[in-house]
């Protein structure tokens, strides 16, 4: 067992919120008249929604949530109109989770984001409103992972020795392992993407194997056998963090 770093991967993350009279857009626009605290709220929201995409510890992810959304709002309290500060005074002297509160529900719904993995790609995603606030940030996003030995428990078409060496064959091929550590970060439940990575890892297997590996893959129940289990298993992030390398501010609110 070992650990090691994370392969740097860049993702493009678009913000985005729509106009209304809601109190979250009254919100955003307090925020949005200070330059630098908008770029510095634009930054947090970026790096806030791939942390909760990647989803290690999530409680420490919903109380540091709570956390800064109270230090957000009481930061723009002063520059709020009388009705909007009136409420979300309100909100902030009741106990428990603000993010489960309606005030703060709204501004987790209100504020989207969506994350795409190739911040070469500037067109904004289908799902943001025609009008409004809508930036993109692009995070370069490193860590470590917990790098374990393969090992196939249960009835298994192809063996263990065989899994070894096509992780091998993974962990030989930087593509294929930034891509193979991607998927284990960010897809974990994405099935074709791990038979496609592994697909392509085959190809360095000795030939008397690659038929087998290639059946198995095309395995109806390929995600649940023991060797795939086992494939998967031996990539595991610990951690995570990530910077932003650029800032763009399509719209303003």
């Amino acid at each position: 067992m070992a650990e090691e770093a994370l392969p740097l991967r860049r993702y493009g993350v678009w913000i985005w919120v729509a106009p209304s009279r809601s109190v979250v857009a009254d919100l955003v626009g307090a925020i949005a008249r200070d330059p630098v605290r908008l770029e510095r709220w634009l930054d947090a929201e970026a790096r806030t929604a791939l942390d909760f995409r990647v989803g290690l510890d999530l409680a420490g992810l919903q109380q540091a949530r709570d956390a800064a959304m109270r230090a957000l709002f009481r930061e723009v309290l002063p520059d709020l109109e009388a009705a909007t500060r009136g409420a979300i005074e309100v909100a902030l002297a009741r106990p428990g989770h603000l993010p489960m509160q309606p005030i703060g529900a709204a501004y987790v719904q209100e504020v989207g984001a969506a994350i795409g993995e190739n911040p070469r790609n500037r067109k904004p995603p289908a799902q943001a409103p025609a009008a409004g606030l809508l930036a993109l940030r692009v995070l370069e996003a490193g860590g470590t992972v917990r790098v374990t030995v393969p090992w196939v428990e249960g009835p298994s078409s192809v063996s263990t020795a065989t899994v070894r060496a096509l992780f091998q064959a993974l962990r030989g091929e930087p593509r294929l392992w930034a891509k193979w550590c991607n998927l284990c970060s960010i897809h974990r439940g994405w099935a074709k993407g791990f038979s496609s990575c592994a697909r392509e890892a085959a190809a360095a297997l000795p030939e008397s194997e690659r038929p087998a590996v290639l059946a198995w893959l095309e395995e109806r129940e390929w995600w649940s056998t023991p060797a795939s289990c086992a494939l998967r298993g031996c990539v595991s992030l610990q951690t995570l963090t990530s910077q932003v390398t650029e800032r763009a501010l399509v719209r303003a609110l």
